[in-house]
């Protein structure tokens, strides 16, 4: 994210940081693309014109950092709360990684899933 932050394109000379991962990391562009989008959504940071951009999940990402959650269950857990309305994310992100420290991946999406069934029960608007 500090790599972005500054601008790939004026440090390194290219166009995104996945691509620059992919050149420099011998990483697959489909791998390094999703590493970055992962990243943007833990992390916050900053629009072309400096203003401030949320991070998505602020606390899944200090549990990322600490290394407690695995990449799965980071998927797992920005997947639901990208689906979350903003007024109830932090409770939900916060049960999620509560869960989440006992139960897997797949349990947590089951979690999640009961989630959005409770804050829309008649699902998305026609």
């Amino acid at each position: 994210m500090e790599i972005e932050q500054r601008g790939v394109m004026e440090l390194f000379g290219y166009r995104s940081a996945a691509r620059l991962l992919e050149h420099l990391g011998d990483v697959p562009k489909p791998a390094a693309e999703r590493l970055v989008r992962r990243a943007r959504l833990l992390n916050p940071g900053r629009n072309l014109d400096g203003t401030p951009i949320p991070a998505l999940a602020p606390a899944t990402g200090a549990a990322a950092r600490t290394g407690r959650l695995s990449t799965p269950m980071i998927d797992v857990i920005t997947g639901v709360l990208a689906e979350v309305p903003c007024e109830h994310r932090d409770s939900a992100e916060t049960h999620l990684l509560t869960f989440a420290a006992k139960a897997g991946h797949k349990q947590v999406a089951a979690l999640g899933a009961r989630i959005l069934a409770h804050l829309a029960p008649d699902g998305a608007e026609p």
